[in-house]
């Protein structure tokens, strides 16, 4: 990780060598309207704050990532929405904001474990009503089940192996609840910035992240006949 001195204070920049499977990461546009709408709808207004995220998804290695989405997009048109996979460097194409995370404590096995989940999940719907429903304008609960969105997909896979990102409960997270630091649960340790909006930050991250990607097949080699 690196440290970059930016506007008076120090900010963390994250470079790929630091993630490991099972880490997460939000992601926030500032021009999207969709996100922005995420973004206000969830009391992470100022809409235009970096903190401020308004999707996640989990890293599972090989420079891929798990998410659940809604479909639609520049980078995600071949998607007709719910959870899939997608290279690092796609997930965060249309996104100026990137932060990762990881959790205090995660031993290997929780790793696989949630790396597991995610997989497990691939295809399953997006569910919008419950997406709408999470957010603190309803705080409604959310039954678990098949069906989930980004924030949930991400915080099910966590509570799964017994350490839950938010303090909210099951069924009730939203992509700012992950990192805030009022509603996130003490575990939780920022990597760092992946992308930073700002260009005096950005020009430090690390641009492997997504300018480099490893094939899908790669991947299936490296865990099944363990080869590099």
């Amino acid at each position: 990780m690196l440290q970059v001195e930016f506007e008076g204070s120090i900010v963390n920049v994250a470079e790929l060598k630091d993630l490991q499977p099972g880490d997460f990461i939000t992601t926030a546009s500032n021009t999207n309207p969709i996100h922005i709408g995420i973004k206000v709808g969830t009391n992470a207004y100022p809409s235009w704050s970096p903190s401020s995220a308004s999707h996640a998804m989990i890293y599972v290695g090989a420079h891929r990532v798990i998410e659940a989405v809604n479909g639609g997009g520049s980078t995600q048109a071949q998607h007709r929405g719910g959870v899939t996979t997608n290279t690092l460097a796609g997930a965060l194409t249309d996104f100026p904001w990137a932060h990762a995370y990881t959790m205090h404590g995660l031993t290997a096995k929780n790793r696989e474990d949630i790396c597991a989940y995610a997989w497990h999940m691939l295809n399953h719907p997006y569910e919008k009503l419950n997406a709408f429903l999470s957010s603190p304008l309803f705080s409604a609960h959310v039954a678990d089940g098949p069906a989930c969105f980004c924030s949930e997909f991400v915080a099910e896979a966590y509570r799964r192996v017994g350490k839950p990102i938010t303090k909210l409960g099951q069924g009730k997270s939203y992509p700012y609840s992950l990192e805030a630091a009022s509603t996130r649960t003490e575990g939780v340790r920022s990597r760092g910035w992946l992308k930073h909006g700002d260009p005096a930050v950005s020009r430090y991250c690390d641009r492997k992240l997504y300018k480099q990607a490893i094939p899908l097949t790669d991947w299936v080699q490296e865990k099944v006949f363990g080869r590099r």
